[in-house]
């Protein structure tokens, strides 16, 4: 299945690698009221989606229908700008800009919020998040801040320690096994041991992109990708060693300027402000997806994508 939110125009689900499309729009089957959906996320018993001014929603039926939550309803933080969502089970985690960390164990019911300054969370906007077992990501605009306890407690990293980049400002967080990634405007954060020491990539680094803003990344086994602002994508199939980087106008990619990316198996998921990327190759050649194609949402400013 791919979630791909767009800024104006709600969200669209596509079960058949992005062929066909239903979009879902502000107050339908109790879609929150608001069309911007910064943030997606799912597994194959839940789906959640981050608004920009309507707090978040969750399904339990593949998306037939929702439930929503706005800012300080049953716990929740006390911001409906919800930039950064992760959810898998019955857990979901929201990144609120300016409230912080909010955790649900039952399907988006109740929460318990961590705001800045709380337990170790960095006291920076909160701007993305991901979660693996009791392993809890946070990017916020002042350093990474990493949980190994299901978000009770955070050690924050920021500008410079541990060689991790030189910006605070985290767009996105991945973690895969003892790897962890943070894509930031400093370029790619890479950790091999859980976040305790860092190496980056930089602008033009062994074919990285030419542009050291990073918005998303994402990993699977070798390969990792990387969303950049301005530069393209950015693909790597040996662990970062080198990169295959792909722009506007270069094998079927139409957008310069990326906002989320996500692959399973050989298809790769580029949102865009210029429609959804697609690859069915590991990334050497692309489709798009546009405004209203195949029942795709009404707008070709897609800000956030995932699959699973």
């Amino acid at each position: 299945m791919v979630i791909a939110g767009t800024f104006d125009a709600g969200l669209s689900i596509s079960t058949d690698g992005g062929s066909s499309w239903n979009t879902t729009t502000s107050g339908q089957n109790g879609f929150p009221v608001s069309n911007n959906v910064d943030s997606v996320a799912g597994d194959s018993s839940i789906i959640c989606a981050g608004t920009a001014t309507a707090g978040i929603s969750v399904s339990t039926n593949a998306g037939t229908s929702w439930n929503s939550t706005l800012a300080t309803i049953h716990g929740f933080a006390n911001s409906n700008e919800v930039l950064g969502v992760y959810c898998a089970g019955t857990k979901v985690y929201a990144a609120a800009k300016a409230g912080g960390v909010s955790l649900s164990t039952n399907s988006g019911a109740g929460w318990t919020t961590t705001i800045g300054m709380q337990n170790g969370l960095s006291g920076g906007l909160t701007g993305s998040i991901f979660a693996s077992g009791t392993s809890v990501f946070a990017g916020t605009s002042l350093g990474i801040s990493i949980s190994t306890n299901s978000g009770a407690n955070y050690t924050t990293t920021t500008s410079g320690q541990n060689s991790f980049p030189a910006s605070n400002n985290v767009n996105g967080v991945f973690s895969s096994g003892n790897t962890v990634y943070a894509a930031t405007d400093a370029g790619l954060g890479i950790s091999l041991d859980g976040g305790s020491s860092w190496t980056s990539v930089t602008s033009g680094q062994n074919g990285f992109a030419a542009s050291n803003s990073v918005f998303s990344v994402y990993a699977s086994g070798s390969s990792i990708y990387a969303a950049t602002w301005g530069a393209g994508v950015s693909i790597s199939h040996d662990s970062g060693a080198t990169w295959t980087t792909t722009s506007i106008g270069q094998n079927g990619l139409n957008a310069v300027s990326f906002y989320a990316i996500r692959a399973l198996g050989p298809y790769v998921f580029a949102a865009s402000a210029n429609g959804l990327a697609i690859s069915n190759n590991s990334g050497e050649t692309w489709t798009m997806v546009y405004s209203g194609n195949a029942g795709f949402a009404a707008s070709n400013a897609v800000q956030s994508v995932f699959a699973y």
